[in-house]
């Protein structure tokens, strides 16, 4: 139960960073198509820092859903880290651009 709280955690902390910054939509969720709509919605060019991390997040959280069990719990261990350090790149960039 505690690797789905971390995942949910760590989608809610990149959505907030984003959703930080005043604009038309905010981004909903982690979602290749929420992160396509919000893009869209706010003219933000797909090729754009920030894009290229919350594409990047979406993967690292679909291998986190789908790498949970006890088996492989250190790939989980280490694409939670990564989501971490995404996280970490993401403020920088989203303060960088306020």
């Amino acid at each position: 139960m505690s690797e789905f709280i971390n995942r949910v955690e760590a989608q809610r902390r990149l959505v907030k960073i984003v959703n930080r910054k005043p604009q038309k939509e905010p981004l909903f969720s982690l979602s290749g198509s929420s992160i396509t709509r919000w893009r869209s919605a706010n003219g933000i060019d797909p090729s754009s820092p920030v894009v290229t991390l919350l594409k990047k997040a979406c993967d690292r959280v679909f291998v986190m859903a789908n790498h949970s069990d006890a088996p492989i719990a250190e790939e989980y261990q280490l694409t939670f880290e990564e989501l971490q350090c995404i996280g970490d790149e993401l403020e920088k960039v989203v303060a960088a651009n306020t």
